[in-house]
């Protein structure tokens, strides 16, 4: 793989040459890149260079055509403009044209819909719904669950934004209530022990009461959640609604009253697109966690990874923040998983994975070989410890007598069966018949770790209570599902987990409409926010939130905004006084393959696998001529509406021009690194840089 070279982003560029402003045209673009962020680690060198550049862009424009008058390959009309096509955005549109829209458009920067709905399995949570009727369970209330997301967010100095939770803890059932009206009912759910659908989540806080769904998605070769799919069947047949894919937004503008009517956007040919909107604009566009630069500049969190998107960059925000929208630095959080399994050819990423054998007899252990935590307590105090961890990494330390108590466990040995016991899933696995290897694998101190081992296991032989508080005899708690000692004869085995952010909590601020607010409480005329994009959960999510919170607050604001009164004039626009500096937004080309590969290549069909997503990626490389005439794509188990969208394209990418030195596509880095990685594999079979 060749260095990644930093460059500006080209659409800043674009954006600077196109008007030379953001606020609505007010105020030039290199003023605002200054602002503090709070952080010492913030690069003031790199946002003078964006200053520099942006400022060199916008002095180039000809003169005679006013910055304010900016001239555009096309311009579209809609009753209603929503940028992002995630669940919050087509569930607006959705319910924008059950209000009477008779024209939508939906702006999504991406190939596909859902958004982050592509990477999570999909949990629901709601109170007072129809699958807790048909289960019986008929004694739920708004009010508890209120009270439920109201403490999961205030733990740790958390700030819920209370009107907003109160808002989703009515409307939330009713959400679950129209899924299973419009086909949800249809769909298999993950049951519990009583045949109920509605269930306790045991991979988040507990509920008060059983209100989590799990539906599984018909499709799994196209959808990982229910949720994503179910919101693709509504849109089938809508004429009313029309997706602009591969269409990035990049500014919003107001018109002479001081609205906010229209959107300024880049098609996939780099057009330059203005989006009109009779009621205004919507934006959908998601969290921030797919940003690094962003997350490092606020987030307290140490070495976590991140699953999620890489087009998750939190752009919409400073878009908001450019006509005056207000984030609170001081309430964006950050929360995670402390089951992160870190992606080996790219750092800093990964996917929520996990053994859970620490739920079945194992433990936790730190670099240090010690454990640091009860294993059976709630996800937060998990969560908590492991954050204050060395590297933010924990072994999950096991023996083969606890493999047997996890495979008698159906509720925690789903991902074992469906990752650790595959080929893919081994490679993740640290192996040592003693402790002295285990510490030259791993550097974790064998004494130490063998003390640690010793006292945990005379906890077990008294049935106590240790330290931590973990207790050694039956229990009704869930995370403590069988108890056992840890074999001192070996083998040893254990894997790697970090803290996984896979989504970020905090954003605009908006009022009980969806209507975002100025820092002084001034509603912004003509400008919602709905989705992960805005500030409501406090410090941590409660299970289901995720999805739900997007498609419930996606529904209020396509009601809200299409029985809205005529907007308020006389606003002005102007930048936020904590504006995000462009530089958080500085990209990285990667470039792929080494085209010297291909010099002295035999002709002939060649084969090679590599891990992939979820499951082994094997590429047949076909080559005539010396030349690479066709690649298939053999078997491939990479995230249906990603990744494996992604892998349509590569190799006509690469047969197209003879070459492996390409660009990632966009949004499918990882996948794009295992194609190129197999394909050369095939070409150093093919005997490249060997004949003459």
């Amino acid at each position: 793989m060749k260095k990644q070279i930093k460059r500006i982003s080209a659409w800043l560029l674009i954006l600077a040459l196109l008007t030379g402003m953001t606020g609505c045209g007010k105020e030039p673009a290199a003023g605002v890149t200054g602002q503090e962020t709070g952080k010492e680690t913030q690069q003031e060198t790199t946002q003078a260079s964006v200053q520099d550049t942006t400022q060199a862009a916008t002095q180039g424009q000809d003169e005679t055509q006013a910055a304010d008058q900016p001239s555009y390959d096309q311009t579209l009309s809609a009753e209603l403009v929503i940028v992002g096509a995630g669940g919050a955005g087509i569930s607006a549109a959705l319910a924008a044209v059950e209000n009477g829209a008779k024209k939508v458009i939906v702006l999504e920067k991406t190939a596909t819909t859902g958004g982050a709905l592509n990477t999570t399995a999909g949990t629901l949570s709601g109170a007072r719904t129809v699958i807790q009727e048909l289960d019986g369970l008929t004694e739920d209330t708004y009010e508890s669950y209120y009270e439920d997301l109201m403490e999961e967010g205030s733990k740790d100095g958390g700030v819920p934004t209370d009107y907003l939770i109160k808002l989703y803890s009515e409307e939330a059932g009713n959400t679950i209530n129209w899924l299973w009206e419009n086909g949800l009912s249809e769909y298999e759910f993950q049951v519990d022990g009583d045949g109920h659908k509605a269930v306790f989540a045991p991979e988040h806080t507990l509920y008060s009461y059983p209100r989590s769904y799990k539906p599984k998605a018909q499709n799994q070769e196209r959808y990982k959640s229910a949720a994503a799919e179910m919101l693709d069947r509504l849109l089938e047949g809508q004429t009313s609604i029309e997706i602009l894919f591969e269409t990035e937004a990049r500014r919003l503008v107001c018109n002479e009253k001081g609205q906010v009517t229209a959107v300024e956007a880049v098609g996939a040919d780099g057009s330059s697109i203005l989006l009109e909107s009779d009621r205004g604009i919507l934006m959908a566009t998601g969290g921030f966690s797919g940003n690094p630069a962003l997350v490092a500049a606020y987030s307290p969190l140490n070495g976590s990874v991140t699953g999620n998107l890489p087009t998750t960059d939190g752009w919409g925000l400073r878009m908001m923040q450019e006509v005056g929208g207000y984030v609170n630095t001081d309430r964006m959080y950050f929360p995670f998983n402390p089951f992160g399994l870190e992606n080996k050819s790219l750092p800093g990423t990964g996917r929520i994975m996990s053994t859970k054998t620490y739920f079945c007899g194992g433990i936790l252990i730190n670099q240090e070989g010690k454990r640091f935590v009860d294993e059976t307590s709630v996800p937060v105090d998990r969560q908590n410890a492991l954050a204050r961890q060395t590297e933010g990494k924990q072994y999950e330390f096991f023996t083969e007598n606890v493999v047997e108590n996890l495979l008698n466990c159906d509720t925690h040995n789903g991902m074992w069966k469906m990752y650790f016991a595959t080929e893919a899933g081994q490679a993740d696995i640290i192996k040592a018949d003693t402790l002295e290897e285990f510490e030259e694998l791993t550097g974790v101190p064998q004494a130490e770790l063998q003390a640690t081992i010793e006292a945990y296991n005379s906890f077990v032989d008294s049935k106590g209570t240790d330290e931590f508080g973990r207790v050694y005899e039956p229990t009704d708690n869930i995370y403590n599902a069988a108890i056992d000692k840890i074999d001192m004869n070996g083998p040893f085995y254990a894997v790697v987990t970090k803290c996984m952010n896979n989504n970020t909590l905090g954003g605009i601020t908006v009022n009980e409409s969806l209507q975002v607010l100025t820092e002084d409480g001034k509603v912004i005329p003509g400008l919602y926010a709905a989705g992960e994009c805005v500030a409501v959960w406090g410090r941590w999510l409660s299970g289901g939130c995720g999805v739900n919170g997007a498609i419930t607050f996606g529904r209020l604001a396509g009601g809200f905004i299409m029985n809205a009164e005529p907007m308020a004039e006389g606003y002005a626009p102007k930048n936020a006084t904590n504006i995000f500096p462009l530089s958080l937004w500085e990209k990285e080309s990667t470039t792929l393959g080494d085209d010297s590969l291909l010099e002295g290549v035999s002709d002939g069909t060649y084969e090679a696998s590599v891990d992939g997503q979820e499951g082994i990626m094997k590429i047949q490389v076909t080559i005539e001529g010396g030349k690479i005439s066709g690649i298939t794509v053999l078997e491939q188990h990479e995230t249906p509406s990603i990744g494996a969208e992604a892998l349509k394209s590569l190799p006509t990418m690469v047969t197209d021009n003879n070459s492996i030195e390409i660009e990632a596509v966009s949004g499918a880095t990882l996948t794009s690194m295992r194609f190129i990685e197999a394909v050369s594999d095939c070409l150093k079979q093919a005997g490249a840089g060997q004949n003459p």
